[in-house]
């Protein structure tokens, strides 16, 4: 059960921002734990420690945590050595005494940390494994980018859903990949990172559409 609440791991609440819905659910808990820290008892309770515990999912998606950043290695290369903590600028400082007056106190999105291995109970005994994977060089070949460039819709329709406001996926990265492969795309900005989620039938359907019909308009 978690004890207490760290500041990194409070930051690390930014991850739901990407998924319908979820500012509302964080405001909530937000707004809970003010109230609470500021009444005679000036504690978090347990329910609400256990709702911000649950909050992430890294304990209970361990492959998730695990791979988040090697996913991007692509044959030999250059060790990830947590490249989030590595780039992280001092505008997402967790040390909150640090934040100058005119400063504001900003979350993270979908990264891994090395805190996490100290502050999620579950992850502590991988912390030698997640090291040995942050320090690989030599990983299998996801893919070959003169196969791709090979790949016509015709032969081998692919579709995608490009979220335009998507916070984890970069929409022009996206578009970006046109370059690589053909494909036919269903954009929006009625829809965030979760949308095949909460918007199935939508989502499925319409791709399922282009590929019987054409282009989405």
């Amino acid at each position: 059960m978690l004890k207490g609440l760290t500041v990194e791991r409070f930051q690390q609440l930014g991850l739901s921002f990407g998924g319908a819905g979820s500012s509302h659910k964080l405001h909530a808990l937000v707004l809970q734990a003010y109230l609470q820290i500021t009444s005679e008892s000036n504690s978090l309770s347990y329910e609400l420690l256990n709702q911000f515990e649950s909050s992430l999912g890294f304990e209970t998606n361990i492959i998730y945590f695990l791979f988040q950043e090697c996913i991007y290695c692509n044959g030999d290369s250059n060790p990830t050595n947590w490249a989030a903590e590595r780039k992280r600028s001092p505008e997402f400082t967790s040390d909150i005494t640090k934040l100058t007056n005119d400063q504001k106190f900003l979350f993270t999105g979908e990264m891994v940390f090395p805190s996490m291995l100290k502050d999620h109970s579950e992850l502590n005994p991988l912390a030698k494994l997640t090291e040995l994977l942050h320090s690989q060089t030599k990983w299998s070949q996801i893919y070959n980018l003169e196969t791709l460039k090979k790949i016509k819709f015709d032969e081998l329709p692919i579709v995608a859903a490009m979220y335009f406001d998507d916070q984890y996926v970069d929409f022009q990265l996206g578009l970006n990949d046109l370059k690589y492969f053909e494909f036919k795309k269903f954009v929006t900005n009625q829809l965030f990172h979760n949308g095949l989620r909460v918007q199935t039938d939508l989502v499925l359907d319409t791709l399922f559409g282009i590929i019987e019909n054409g282009e989405y308009i």
